[in-house]
């Protein structure tokens, strides 16, 4: 009898502790989450990157000048697929590959950002930046509300 009681305080010790953990650590849970995501993305935008700057590079190797603007993702030998969701658009100054993401609230992307290393004003004159940046923006309604978050890589060509 007494070691069906110490069982059963052990056993609703360790579900107190695991309920515990749960709604204390749900937090520390859920930021991990968001971290893997971010870091996932990046790394996605920087294969697609690679693969789009590979292209360009055959191009003017091959034809002595990179493509003129086309949309879609570079396919074999650049990529081995293509990544689920994601768009690519070229102008002949401009690349832009997209994802929708599925993020809740506003400042939703400031983990992504942070992540890929700038902040808040990311989008701001990307022509003069770097030849590449990553970032997460946040799509608004005509009233000012989120309705959604794009993770953007933006990729600006050599010129020809």
């Amino acid at each position: 009898m007494f070691s069906l009681i110490v069982t059963l305080i052990a056993i609703a010790l360790v579900a107190a502790l695991a309920l515990a953990s749960l709604y204390y650590g749900s937090e520390g849970l859920a930021r991990g989450a968001s971290q893997a995501r971010a870091v996932e993305l990046i790394g996605t935008g920087a294969q697609i990157a690679a693969a789009l700057q590979l292209q360009d590079a055959d191009a003017v190797a091959r034809d002595g000048a990179p493509q003129n603007a086309f949309s879609g993702l570079p396919t074999q030998p650049y990529l081995v697929s293509a990544p689920a969701g994601w768009t690519a658009q070229c102008g002949p100054v401009l690349c832009q590959a997209s994802v929708a993401l599925d993020l809740k609230g506003a400042g939703a992307c400031a983990e992504v950002n942070r992540k890929a290393g700038f902040g808040e004003a990311a989008q701001a004159s990307v022509e003069q930046q770097a030849r590449s940046v990553f970032f997460c923006a946040e799509e608004l309604d005509a009233q000012g509300a989120v309705t959604g978050h794009v993770f953007n890589y933006l990729y600006r060509r050599a010129a020809s």
